[in-house]
């Protein structure tokens, strides 16, 4: 079973063991190495037939993910000889067609863009990125973590604290709740039991024989 199953984030930091496969640090960067050599095929094959159909798997990964990537393949195969075509199977062999996949040390497709995990992985922060700069390349006059890196770092740990402050709060509102609709069905017991006691009274008054 699968530790860690879900879509990526554009920002998010990269494990070292997918360094080799993609060469860069993010997601973000990851995304762009992939399609950049997806372009270079795209060139030769368009040397070869002089136009070219490309056409793009369904995509079922995070909002800002799509966005970057669409934004991508528009800068990179908007132009009058490529054909850009939403659809899951290819016409031609010639044609390209683009896979969206997992970050994989295994085999993947000629044209694949990583978007999700699904392995057995940690999620890599970037301040495990900064606590493990043996698994990146470093000239030995370049300072280590790069500056870039430490504001991703910080933004992290924002974001982190951010989204703990929110769990605490719905937290706190869920008890409050919890206490409130306790509290009115205590009130609503108490007035239905003030309401049979005054039935039964007034029953009383009423059945009582009177004394001559």
């Amino acid at each position: 079973m699968l530790t860690r199953n879900r879509n990526a984030m554009l920002d998010e930091a990269i494990n070292p063991c997918y360094l080799c496969f993609f060469g860069q640090t993010s997601v973000k960067d990851a995304i762009n190495t992939s399609i950049r050599n997806i372009e270079e095929i795209v060139h030769r094959k368009l040397t070869k037939y002089g136009e070219l159909r490309i056409f793009v798997t369904n995509f079922e990964g995070d909002h800002s993910v799509y966005n970057h990537i669409q934004e991508q393949l528009l800068l990179k195969f908007s132009r009058p000889d490529i054909q850009l075509i939403c659809a899951d199977e290819k016409y031609a062999s010639r044609d390209v067609l683009i896979h969206f996949v997992p970050f994989t040390t295994s085999k993947r497709p000629k044209y694949a863009i990583p978007y999700c995990w699904k392995d057995n992985e940690k999620n890599w922060t970037w301040k495990d990125v900064i606590n493990n700069g043996q698994h990146y390349s470093s000239s030995s006059t370049d300072i280590w973590p790069p500056f870039e890196y430490r504001m991703k770092a910080q933004r992290e740990l924002v974001q982190k604290l951010a989204l703990q402050k929110q769990v605490q709060l719905k937290r706190h509102k869920t008890f409050e709740d919890e206490l409130k609709a306790r509290r009115q069905s205590m009130e609503s017991l108490e007035r239905q039991r003030r309401e049979v006691l005054e039935k039964k009274h007034k029953a009383f008054l009423r059945d009582k024989p009177v004394l001559r």
